[in-house]
């Protein structure tokens, strides 16, 4: 499905850098909704935009890395670092409105943003990208949009006293410290196919 918008896309001439200026459009969207969340009296619906935003993200992400795949032919540390910059500032802006957002910890949030990035740019300790690890921008908007979407219905749910969105940024944490360790001291002979996990 992914691969089929893209071509679309491309028949378009549609870039990848046009996507990832609207995947960081929307991440600075969904941010500031979820930072509206703990304070204003209707924080359904900062929670919903929160989820329609993220959402639309992953899509964009999807449809963005099959783009990506087609186009991309070698591993230039400069240009991809360019090319993913409205990446990880939509990346850091959604940690921190998470860590804003209602019954979380804006400590925890700003922690995770680092992480976050730190975790995306640590592929280029090895040449080629190293691509290994968990918790990648797909499995981190996950993590956002399945929090959304619970709190849509309850602000009370709590695992062991600790609130849902602290749960999640624990989480998202805890995935990009492990793929920074692991990407600096697993042997490059275990590289995971690049291919597979393109824009961690």
């Amino acid at each position: 499905m992914g691969r089929m918008m893209a071509r679309q896309l491309m028949k378009l001439g549609v870039s990848v850098e046009a996507i990832s200026i609207c995947g960081m459009i929307l991440g600075l969207v969904a941010g500031l909704a979820l930072s509206r969340t703990a304070t204003m009296p209707d924080g359904i619906l900062w929670w919903i935009i929160a989820l329609l935003g993220c959402s639309a993200r992953l899509i964009l992400t999807v449809i963005g890395e099959a783009i990506a795949d087609t186009w991309s032919t070698t591993d230039n540390i400069e240009e991809e670092s360019y090319r993913q910059l409205p990446e990880r500032v939509s990346d850091a802006v959604t940690m921190i409105g998470l860590g804003f957002a209602e019954l979380s910890n804006p400590w925890l949030g700003l922690a995770t943003a680092l992480l976050a990035i730190l975790s995306s740019y640590s592929r280029a300790l090895r040449e080629p990208f190293d691509y290994r690890g968990f918790m990648n921008r797909k499995h981190r908007l996950a993590i956002v949009i399945c929090t959304s979407f619970i709190m849509l219905f309850t602000t009370d749910l709590t695992i062991g006293g600790i609130s849902i969105p602290t749960i999640s940024l624990a989480l998202i944490s805890i995935g990009c410290a492990s793929a920074i360790i692991y990407r600096w001291i697993a042997p490059k002979s275990k590289m995971a196919n690049r291919k597979n996990s393109k824009n961690r």
